[in-house]
């Protein structure tokens, strides 16, 4: 007997001991996956305070952006107490149902905005705190709720707080919207998608690659091909550079498989409401990253569609892989910028509820532009701009623009064109480039959008045979952020160097293989690329360039001109409690 209760004593220390090893276990995991979350969510909190920013500076609503039930606003100060559910950061106050993180623990997050009603240079600007407490149901026993806190501060740099949007991160993005498609980038057969930089650095030049001097900066480029130093100077580069200088290159394969850049291209749906795959590759080959993430299993890596050939792979991987699990993007929200871009108001049949930060001169152009609006064949062709223009000039058209039979449009200077009634490009007509000087920016305000035909918007035959080094995609820009009951469609059969940024609009792209390709970024509500394109994205359209440059105007693009963040940040302070 006495044996026997000796062993049973020795079996309960062990057990206790052992059950007291298993709680502070899922204790520790538990508080670990707590910091986890509590990080994400103060993020998310930021990122809110961050949006509200830009938001309300962008559209001039400024008043309106920081209004209850939100916002609660005092002197300076801007607070939202928010809670995470299953369809983001909603009021507190609107008794919605919290997300569970798993065990019972949900979130709510405090976001401080002081100086929220600081305007473009002010000093100081604004700051960002968001400040999160992750809750978890109590243990049998408990005297309290478990609860994890973090924060995350975000300072304005010391710069002017604005500064040219980074719109263009991805290659191909699908955005949001309430249609089951909406959200979603489908390649309805096959395609190519790959990337290189028309701006790349001294230090990134490739050996037999074709050149010409962007800024010269402190690189002798006389040592790696060139005549001299001077921007401008054409080249074959003979080997990298040093220094700090930076070049402008066309799109070559040679240069893309083995440069630094040809296996950068994104394809991002920020869709994570979907119940079926967001991105729909079918055979289409991707020489870069795609969205494979499931809101419903975020353990998956596999939250895309593909054929038999369809492929998501770099220059690198072997010829026998399809898919590299290293390049599957898993964010539940995949990083595209959405800004309200918005053209210059004041002029006729203007709907613009606010200027953008940068403003254009209409010195020497019409405010409503009779070609533009009714052109017909027998008035042939029509110039716009100069390459002597110190500032972009700024053209209406208030019934819309319809380009068809010999209607060529050539831009010879930086050109705004504000349409009130959508765009169509048919037959041969349509915009042409003609100088290193033109660029061309289109805010769709109403109306559809149909660049088709021979010409659609490209670059002439003969600024392409004296120029084939700078044939920029940052030089076009389509765009449209009021216009949500509208879509857009790219069907041209020459090449289209460009930016497409139309978030709030279904986009569809036809353009088929080499003859036709598209060199630059797309960016929509949807994105369906109807037949099999051969897309080339421009990473330089990462590094926004600053605005109109008179005496430089190869640095200038209309992919950057009076495209504002009003708010720019620096120093990210996170800590935890």
């Amino acid at each position: 007997m006495l044996a026997a209760l000796c062993l049973a004593a020795v079996f309960a220390i062990s057990l206790t001991s052992y059950l007291t090893m298993c709680y502070t276990s899922l204790s520790v995991s538990t508080r670990n996956l707590m910091f986890n979350r509590g990080a994400e969510l103060a993020e998310a909190g930021a990122e809110f305070g961050l949006y509200a920013l830009n938001y309300g500076a962008n559209t001039g609503s400024s008043t309106s952006q920081w209004s209850s039930p939100t916002w609660t606003t005092s002197g300076t100060t801007a607070t939202a107490n928010l809670t995470m559910t299953s369809s983001g950061l909603v009021a507190t106050s609107s008794a919605t149902s919290p997300l569970n993180y798993g065990n019972g623990m949900n979130g709510t997050v405090t976001v401080t905005v002081t100086n929220y009603n600081a305007t473009s240079g002010s000093n100081p600007g604004p700051t960002v705190t968001s400040q999160s407490l992750l809750t978890m149901p109590g243990f049998a026993g408990s005297t309290s709720d478990p609860q994890v806190s973090q924060s995350v501060t975000y300072s304005p740099s010391s710069s002017t707080l604005t500064g040219s949007a980074p719109l263009f991160v991805n290659a191909v993005a699908g955005t949001f919207g309430d249609a089951p498609t909406m959200g979603r980038v489908r390649f309805q057969s096959a395609g190519t998608v790959d990337s290189y930089n028309s701006n790349p650095a001294a230090t990134a030049l490739v050996s037999g690659q074709s050149y010409s001097i962007c800024t010269p900066g402190n690189t002798n480029w006389t040592l790696v091909g060139a005549a001299n130093n001077l921007a401008g100077t054409v080249f074959t580069a003979s080997r990298a550079g040093t220094g700090t200088g930076t070049a402008y290159t066309a799109y070559t394969a040679y240069a893309t498989r083995h440069g630094i850049a040809g296996s950068s291209a994104n394809i991002v749906s920020m869709d994570n409401d979907s119940t079926t795959a967001t991105v729909k590759l079918n055979d289409a080959t991707v020489y870069g990253y795609a969205v494979g993430y499931d809101y419903q299993s975020p353990a998956t890596t596999n939250w895309f569609s593909y054929g038999t050939t369809g492929r998501i792979v770099s220059y690198s991987d072997s010829a026998s892989t399809y898919i590299d699990s290293s390049r599957l993007i898993t964010e539940p929200a995949p990083y595209q910028p959405i800004y309200l871009e918005l053209p210059t108001s004041g002029y006729p049949y203007s709907s613009a509820s606010s200027t953008l930060p940068v403003t254009v001169s209409t010195s020497g152009s019409p405010y409503y532009n009779t070609y533009l609006n009714k052109g017909s064949a027998s008035q042939g062709g029509a110039t716009l701009g100069a390459t002597t223009q110190t500032s972009p000039l700024v053209y209406q058209a208030g019934y819309g623009i319809s380009l068809g039979t010999n209607q060529i449009v050539t831009i010879e200077g930086p050109v705004v064109i504000i349409t009130y009634g959508g765009i169509t490009t048919t037959g041969n007509g349509g915009f042409v480039l003609d100088s290193p000087q033109a660029s061309l920016q289109i805010f769709v305000e109403y109306g559809n959008v149909a660049i088709g035909g021979s010409t659609g918007i490209t670059y002439s035959a003969n600024y392409t045979a004296a120029h084939p080094t700078q044939l920029l995609p940052k030089k076009v820009a389509i765009m449209a952020t009021t216009n949500n009951w509208s879509s857009a469609t790219l069907s041209q059969t020459s090449p289209f160097y460009g930016v497409i940024y139309l978030p709030y609009m279904p986009v569809t792209v036809s353009m088929t293989g080499a003859a036709a390709p598209i060199y630059g970024s797309i960016v929509g509500s949807s994105v369906t690329l109807s037949a099999s394109p051969v897309i080339h994205y421009d990473s330089a359209l990462r590094s926004p360039m600053t605005s109109f440059i008179a005496g430089v105007p190869l640095q200038s693009g209309a992919a950057f001109d009076n495209l504002s963040t009003p708010f720019s940040f620096g120093s990210r302070v996170a800590s935890t409690q």
